[in-house]
């Protein structure tokens, strides 16, 4: 064990030691004998005789901070060595015991220890000493360095969180660089709904937190968040994705004018989640301004056509005749997906005559059945009387490729299922086209509908 290699190596420490010295020196030794026979106890299962384990191993680790804490430096720097050695791989109680004692000094140097050695801690110690210094509210400020190298060592995902959190706090260019290269990766975009899972995100902790503090900072890291980061994330080969994505974020809810040359350069980007994210943030700036931007990113064929159909949405929400060109031009590219994406962008202009017709083109004739199903989700964007009769007419497999969806479309007007029986529908039809109403819309309907087809993992995570 650890302990009984550093118990071997504290004579060495005390080279010629005398007075004051072999004094602290002796104490040391027998502090560090102690922690180890009640570690070995307690590894073992059982407990010592006589007194209580705990009591004898805080006295030990008392002993051992009182020198580590003392004037005399040699005896300091071996008994850090021993403390640092218990918290990083010592028997799980014993280091609990460690993390209480030191942080509980109010003292930088008792910190500093407890920090620096949280990346070797078992990750359930680790956690503990996190929440102790956040629930406790210790002052880091003075630690600042060894607390941005923990949250970089760290692999456990809370504790890594709650130092987020911490160097968010502190506000400065050296937290904000630390946080950024914490940013964990983005998943990879499903391709169909069918293939998703419920799974929650296990990094949605860490991504809050990283989040929460961005959106904090101010004076220099604020002004290096908005410009240079963008330009640096922009440059690097690895993990870009990740930086450019919480960039994007913590602009947008921070509504930070001063990032829109960089959003506007996202807003193309080939990777789905930050050209969304880019995207968002513009449309919180004030989309209208960036104008160009969105046009290019709508007719981009690197843009993620996801991304595309958005930018050619929020086009058309100050211009719709720019809006609606945009998103014919998506629907007539040879990629299926591109063409999906277009049809349910077509919901986000239900009132547009030429929309609906163009959806009813992909609705009918588009020869991907992908297509055609985001088409039949779309339509339900236009609350058209005239769309019920041209569904029903294609229930019938002679007419329609896809009875099942216009089915389905029905049974959502109507509000009861009649089954594929056109004539049944036709009945229907014929006694409630005087008097009918549509469902009332979802207040996000367009969100639900575009979430059946390409809703990115990103979206999850809000």
């Amino acid at each position: 064990m650890l302990l009984r290699f550093l118990c071997l190596q504290l004579w060495s420490l005390f080279p010629g030691a005398g007075g004051q010295e072999a004094g602290a020196a002796e104490k040391l030794r027998q502090a560090a004998a102690e922690i180890e026979e009640i570690a070995r106890v307690y590894e073992g299962g059982g407990a010592p005789e006589n007194e209580a384990p705990g009591r004898r191993l805080r006295a030990a680790l008392r002993e051992a901070a009182a020198i580590a804490l003392a004037p005399d430096p040699e005896a300091s720097r071996a008994a850090w060595k021993l403390l640092e050695g218990v918290l990083a791989r010592g028997e799980r109680r014993v280091a609990v015991e460690a993390v209480l004692l030191l942080l509980s000094q109010k003292n930088a140097a008792a910190r500093r220890a407890v920090l620096r050695a949280l990346p070797s801690m078992e990750p359930a110690v680790c956690r503990y000493a996190c929440e102790y210094v956040k629930t406790s509210r210790l002052q880091v400020a003075e630690c600042e360095q060894v607390l941005l190298e923990a949250l970089r060592g760290v692999r456990d995902l809370e504790a890594k969180a709650i130092l987020a959190e911490l160097a968010g706090e502190l506000k400065s260019l050296a937290c904000a660089r630390a946080l950024l290269d914490v940013a964990p990766p983005l998943p990879e975009r499903p391709v169909k709904a069918s293939s998703r899972t419920a799974a929650a995100d296990r990094f949605q902790a860490l991504r809050q937190a990283l989040l929460s503090s961005l959106q904090a900072f101010d004076g220099a890291a604020a002004e290096w968040l908005a410009g240079k980061a963008f330009e640096e994330a922009e440059q690097e080969k690895e993990r870009a994705a990740a930086k450019l994505w919480a960039l994007s974020v913590a602009a947008g809810r921070q509504k930070n004018e001063r990032a829109r040359a960089a959003l506007e350069r996202l807003a193309s980007h080939p990777q789905l989640q930050v050209g969304l994210e880019a995207l968002r943030a513009l449309e919180k700036l004030g989309a209208e301004a960036s104008r160009e931007a969105l046009r290019a990113a709508a007719a981009s064929a690197v843009t993620d056509p996801a991304a595309a159909a958005r930018a050619a949405a929020l086009l058309g929400s100050f211009d719709e005749k720019a809006g609606l060109q945009a998103v014919f031009e998506l629907g007539w590219r040879k990629s299926w997906e591109a063409r999906r994406e277009a049809a349910l962008a077509l919901a986000d202009f239900p009132e547009s005559v030429p929309a609906y017709e163009r959806l009813w083109q992909l609705l009918e004739g588009d020869p991907n059945r992908e297509v055609r199903q985001a088409a039949y989700q779309a339509l339900r964007a236009f609350r058209r009387p005239e769309a019920i009769p041209r569904a029903i007419a294609l229930l019938s497999p002679l007419q329609g490729r896809d009875p099942p969806f216009a089915r389905e479309y029905l049974q959502w007007a109507a509000g009861r299922p009649l089954g594929n029986d056109a004539g049944a529908w036709r009945e229907w039809w014929k006694a409630a086209e005087k008097n009918f109403r549509f469902p009332e819309p979802s207040k996000d309907l367009i969100r639900q509908l575009r979430s059946k087809a390409s809703k990115a993992p990103s979206e999850r995570w809000e």
